[in-house]
């Protein structure tokens, strides 16, 4: 619910297979030469791989020009660091938008060329540089089945070494303390009468009446229309991120200021500041499932620490067709699969977590729409599926109000902070917490 960092770091590092006689290569790739991007001039310095090695070292300032969406781009500045260590060289990428400190892809130098590789299956992009001159890289980037012309210019003779830092750190802490407490705590109670018994969530639906701006502004009888539950949840999940951009550092209205909130009144704080957080993007696309007749809900998905810096709000939509809910990731246009191909809900994402279990992301999930990364996201929801936390009553302009209970599920065993003075109302019984709408 903070702002992300808006600089992260991409390393591409890996050990070298080195002989005079054949290419160089970074971890993970087999001897076979990959097919290139382009056919290239043959207008380019040629160098031997000892002399490659030698002029890469150093730090080198260019931009890849990004699909934003269909016919739009923005140039999305980078850097790369090059440590010409004949035993270890490494080559360290550091690119504006990422929301990683490094990963660890292919890479290698073959015919004068300086070829890699960054980002998962759709997302996946190549990228095949030479030295037009000393300090000149140039040649192409390509993603998305297109191809861009791509330059990077040497900035210095000294290169930056990443490797020491972590892959990933949040609120100070590196990824593998975030797991560890995760793992500590894996399971909840399977919920039982003597734990609070039920929860009475309630959820209400098709109320245009209310909120038919939404409905006009944003054409959401068209998007739903002929529809399935869970094409409609995709539908308009792509509306709101086609519509409304994330942006952490403008929150909405808390307390006393916050009676009556809906989702036209957080769209209007968008507007006027240019985005909102998770939660306004959760708020928003949560209202327009439930005017569609689905029960949906924001979930905020809570670290283990209390209190936290920084959590992160989902939306968990139920699919009657299915019989089972959906988590929807509005600030990642993201939702997600498991390797059996079933959707996955916020139970099942978390011990995907624990477990190391495959996860798919839909091919344009991503966060405004750059690339979508998954070990990142693995990384930040583990940090962020400790406890979960939600509203009981989801009626309409029922999210500000001060008389709508808060619920939360911890894991069993937790030692919960502050337990006789919480605001919220403390459960470990998940079968009471994410049980299916009543009707």
């Amino acid at each position: 619910m903070k702002p992300f960092s808006k600089f992260f770091t991409v390393l591409l590092t890996a050990c070298m297979l080195f002989a005079a006689a054949s290419p160089v290569f970074g971890a993970n790739v087999n001897s076979q030469k990959s097919e290139e991007p382009a056919k290239k001039e043959e207008s380019f310095l040629k160098y031997s791989q000892e002399e490659m090695l030698s002029h890469l070292g150093g730090v080198w300032k260019g931009s890849f020009h990004t699909r934003t969406a269909p016919g739009k781009y923005a140039e999305d500045e980078a850097q790369m660091s090059f440590i010409a260590s004949s035993g270890n060289p490494r080559l360290f990428l550091v690119i504006d938008s990422y929301e990683a400190n490094y990963l660890t892809p292919a890479w290698r130098i073959e015919d004068s060329e300086l070829v890699f590789s960054f980002n998962d299956s759709y997302w996946s992009a190549m990228a095949t540089l030479h030295f037009s001159d000393e300090n000149t890289l140039a040649g192409t980037y390509a993603q998305y089945g297109e191809e861009f012309e791509l330059q990077f210019e040497k900035l210095s003779s000294k290169p930056t070494d990443y490797s020491s830092q972590p892959q990933f750190i949040f609120e100070d802490e590196e990824y593998s303390v975030w797991r560890e407490r995760l793992t500590k705590y894996p399971d909840f109670d399977p919920g039982s009468e003597k734990d609070f018994g039920t929860i009475p969530f309630t959820y209400e639906l098709w109320r245009w009446d209310k909120s038919f701006p939404l409905v006009r502004d944003y054409g959401m009888a068209d998007a739903i229309r002929g529809k399935s539950d869970v094409d409609q949840m995709i539908a308009l999940l792509n509306l709101v991120c086609d519509n409304f951009r994330h942006d952490g550092s403008y929150g909405i209205p808390e307390g006393e200021d916050a009676a009556g909130l809906s989702a036209q009144t957080v769209i209007n704080l968008c507007r006027q500041n240019g985005g909102i957080e998770c939660r306004g993007l959760s708020i928003i696309l949560s209202e327009m499932l439930r005017n569609s007749g689905i029960p949906a809900k924001p979930i905020m998905c809570i670290p283990s620490t209390d209190p936290c810096e920084e959590c992160h709000v989902v939306v968990h939509a139920y699919s009657e067709s299915l019989g089972q809910w959906i988590m929807l990731d509005p600030t990642y246009r993201l939702v997600l699969k498991d390797e059996t191909g079933r959707y996955v809900d916020l139970p099942t994402l978390r011990r995907s977590l624990v477990s190391g279990a495959k996860l798919v992301a839909n091919s344009n999930a991503g966060h405004n729409r750059m690339p979508f990364y998954m070990d990142f996201y693995r990384a930040y929801m583990t940090k962020n599926t400790f406890r979960f936390s939600c509203l009981t009553d989801f009626s309409y302009g029922s999210e500000g109000s001060e008389n709508n209970q808060a619920q939360m599920l911890v894991p069993k065993g937790y030692p919960v902070p502050y337990a006789g003075s919480r605001p919220e109302r403390v459960t470990t019984n998940a079968a009471a917490f994410w049980a299916p709408p009543q009707n």
